[in-house]
């Protein structure tokens, strides 16, 4: 029997509209004839979205390190930041600078302040970060990531923990594993498992999976390409948690537009606060 002509009865499920007897139930609701989020799925979406923003923006922040890894010996370059190498003993401590209000290729027509250190261990190969009130338009950003580092030509492939909080956004925990293109600028985060915690301490624990994300091309820090993986709690009927998925695309950084699956439901085209 067809599907829409079944005899229908609704649980609400974490602010979900579910049809039994449907092999694709809707995920919200229905307008105008299309698939709808509900307003609590839009929050989580937008939340993760922007944490995972905001993380990719701290991250790209010790770029301008990569041309201190190098040096000879102690050696300054730059302006934003304005960045001092020392060595001692096959390690090089590389403070980056960012004065106020400076502006730097990453950050589009944004500015970036505060400070980063980077300590690289020539032996170990293992590239410290501390972010000392570091600033993009995100926030604040403090803490700590423990990376090893491979690099190969203008690719440099980063692997490690990361401990960081920003301000107004959130705290950031787990494993990542990702590479930036020193030339082009174009971070490719491979694979990660994080746990995000929003100013309110709630978590959720995202996955990550080839998340391509182009600053000095698309002028932000959406991704382009890749999905983000993550659940949340459902206080209704069925299972104890739903799976949602937001799958990134060329036009996401343009117009904001992802594609969203929640329990194994059909895709729902939904567009981010930009």
């Amino acid at each position: 029997m067809n599907c829409v002509r079944r005899t229908m009865s609704f649980f609400v499920m974490a602010g979900i509209v579910w049809t039994t007897g449907c092999s694709n139930p809707p995920i919200g609701g229905m307008v105008n004839g299309d698939l709808t989020l509900t307003a609590d799925q839009e929050a989580a979406v937008d939340s993760v979205v922007m944490q995972i923003e905001a993380v990719a923006a701290a991250i790209v922040g010790i770029a301008d390190s990569f041309d201190g890894i190098d040096a000879d010996g102690d050696t300054a370059f730059g302006e934003c930041p304005m960045v001092d190498v020392g060595f001692v003993d096959g390690v090089a401590t590389m403070t980056l600078d960012f004065p106020a209000g400076c502006t730097n290729e990453y950050y589009a027509d944004t500015s970036a302040g505060g400070g980063i250190v980077v300590v690289f261990d020539t032996a170990t190969r293992s590239f410290d970060v501390t972010f000392n009130d570091f600033m993009t338009s995100s926030g604040t950003v403090t803490g700590t990531m423990a990376l090893s580092l491979q690099r190969d030509g203008l690719s440099v492939a980063l692997a490690g923990t990361v401990d960081i909080d920003i301000s107004g956004v959130g705290a950031t925990t787990g494993t990542i594993t990702l590479q930036i293109d020193a030339e082009t600028g174009v971070m490719t985060i491979s694979e990660a498992t994080l746990t995000l915690t929003s100013p309110d301490d709630a978590e959720l624990a995202v996955a990550i999976e080839n998340l391509v994300i182009s600053p000095i091309v698309n002028g932000n820090f959406t991704p382009e390409v890749g999905t983000l993986t993550f659940e949340v709690p459902n206080d209704g009927p069925g299972p104890d948690t739903l799976t949602i998925v937001v799958t990134f695309d060329a036009e996401s950084p343009n117009d904001g537009t992802v594609s969203v699956q929640v329990g194994g439901g059909d895709p729902v085209d939904y567009q981010l606060p930009r």
